[in-house]
This record gives structure tokens, C-alpha cells and sequence, in this order.
């Protein structure tokens, strides 16, 4: 039966915190301020879980998610609380762990964009190569071709990334059989140059690597070092 709760706290890792007859309740993607409908999916002794069946009363600080992809993608978390809002509750953890008075967290003018390295699992999803994160708590990999926090350049490479790797037909790492020849990509690129590094990490060396690094750095003019990075299967 679901419960009415109210989000009185952030907890380290991101769930909203509660209480229900006494029980510390955590709610993912709950927010400090929130009346929310859960329906508890686990009791212990010492606390329960629960997930979020409807908003009942919207915390101040809440807000709809920018990122298309959340909260399927696992790569990050409280997107449903407004940047500013991010700030001060983290600044709040700190300073309850150390019991005393935090200066205000600075934060980024912009958010977004920031992040200047990927490293995705690849997957193949209805026939079609992918990359993304892994959902949360799995290794079910969520196609992402556009995530908001790398910048534009580690899209735009990992999307070329993928499709170099599909039009040559070679084989993806499947976790359910241990086979396969790729198993991530990683994009990295420098704020300052705006030059960019991209690695295929493989099981096993690639036929016609140099082939498929001269066509990488071609069709992307920024990368100036493509690498075949062996992680031999164990």
C-alpha cells in the first residue's frame, strides 16, 4: 500500500531521505521538500527503500530533468533538482559531516558540456551498434548520442566512433557469452588545443586497424592520436 512521505533530507548518494513510523526511508530521485506517493520495495530492520509512485506536493527545488536520457542512464544523478538547489545541498552534506559552517559551493556558469573524457561499453541493440553509459545498478548499456554533460567534440566522436566500427561489420563484446572483439570507447579531448585522443579498447587486436584509424582521423579533423587499446577477455 503506498505511503505518503515527506523528503526532509539528501542522502550521499543521491536518494531523498524520509521517515515512516519511525523507519529512515531512501527514495531515489526524491527531493528535499517533496510530499511524495512511494510504495516501500524493501524493509530492514533499520530502514526501507522505496520508489516514487507520484509527486504529491513539488519540492521549491525540483524540476524537470534537462537530460533526455534520465534517469534510465546511469551516468548521473539529481538532475531533478535545479542546479542552484544541487549547490546548497551538497554544500549542507559537508557541512553535517564536519559539523561545522561550509562556505557556499561556487559551482560552473554553465553545467553543461563540461565533461572532457567518455569511456562507454558498447552493446548491440536490435541489430544496430550502440554506446552509452550503463543503466543504474546494471550492465544493460542505454544508447546515448547526445549526452549533455561531455562536450559537443566527444559526441560527435563517439558517434564516428561507432559507425566506423558498424560499416566494417566487426564484433561487439557480448556479456552473455564472454565473445566479442570491442568492448569500450573512449573519447578524450583537451579545452585548451581543442585537440582530441580516441581509443577502440578491444579483446583483441583489430583487423585493418591502421586502416580504421586513418578513416577516424579523417573524418574527424581534431583527433590527433587514435589507439588500439588490448583488455584481453579473462
Amino acid at each position: 500500500m503506498p505511503i505518503s512521505l515527506e523528503i526532509t533530507a539528501l542522502a550521499h548518494g543521491g536518494d531523498g531521505i524520509g521517515r515512516h513510523e519511525g523507519l529512515v526511508v531512501f527514495v531515489p530521485h526524491g527531493v528535499p521538500g517533496d510530499r511524495l506517493a512511494v510504495r516501500l520495495t524493501e524493509t530492514k530492520r533499520n530502514y526501507a527503500r522505496g520508489e516514487i509512485l507520484a509527486v504529491e506536493t513539488p519540492s521549491s527545488r525540483r524540476v524537470t530533468a534537462p537530460c533526455r536520457h534520465y534517469p534510465a542512464c546511469g551516468g548521473c544523478s539529481i538532475q531533478e533538482i535545479a542546479y542552484a538547489g544541487q549547490l546548497e545541498l551538497k554544500r549542507e552534506l559537508v557541512a553535517g559531516a564536519l559539523g561545522a559552517e561550509v562556505a557556499p559551493v561556487l559551482g560552473m556558469d554553465d553545467p553543461w558540456g563540461y565533461r572532457n573524457k567518455a569511456m562507454f561499453p558498447v552493446a548491440v541493440e536490435r541489430g544496430r551498434v550502440v554506446t552509452g553509459p550503463y543503466a543504474r545498478g546494471s550492465h544493460r548499456v542505454v544508447a546515448v548520442r547526445d549526452c549533455p554533460v561531455q562536450s559537443g567534440t566527444n559526441n560527435a566522436l563517439l558517434a564516428e566512433g561507432v559507425r566506423l566500427w558498424s560499416q566494417r561489420n566487426l564484433s561487439v563484446y557480448r556479456e552473455g557469452t564472454g565473445r566479442g572483439l570491442l568492448r569500450h570507447l573512449l573519447a578524450r579531448c583537451a579545452a585548451g588545443s581543442g585537440e582530441s585522443l580516441f581509443a577502440f579498447v578491444v579483446a583483441e587486436p583489430v583487423p585493418g586497424a591502421k586502416d580504421l584509424a586513418a578513416a577516424l582521423a579523417a573524418r574527424v579533423p581534431w583527433v590527433t592520436t587514435v589507439v588500439e587499446n588490448l583488455q584481453p577477455l579473462r
